[in-house]
């Protein structure tokens, strides 16, 4: 869901095709594609890096979970969240 948002952001995908993404039962992401959905996020918060992003007010990051709704309007947001925290957990962890 986090990296079909940041391609969302970019404009490389659609909502149409991050539903599609989602429902595939394998899915493969490279590095490079994974890291350009977490900077495309962090950009468009205006945000530099993970700490920073845990202190956006809720205002800010609504237009994420709106986007997050409009693939799947099941999602609740302490899934959001808990998708983020673990997206940007692996980031983290991937780099050092």
């Amino acid at each position: 869901m986090v990296i079909m948002i940041g391609r969302i952001l970019r404009g490389t995908h659609s909502v149409e095709q991050a539903k599609s993404y989602l429902t595939m039962k394998k899915r493969f992401t490279c590095y490079s594609h994974f890291k350009e959905s977490i900077d495309t996020i962090f950009e468009h918060l205006q945000v530099r890096d993970i700490p920073e992003f845990f202190k956006c007010p809720t205002v800010v990051t609504r237009g994420l979970m709106d986007i997050a709704k409009n693939i799947d309007s099941n999602v609740t947001s302490d899934q959001f969240i808990f998708a983020v925290h673990d997206f940007l957990f692996r980031r983290r962890r991937g780099s050092e």
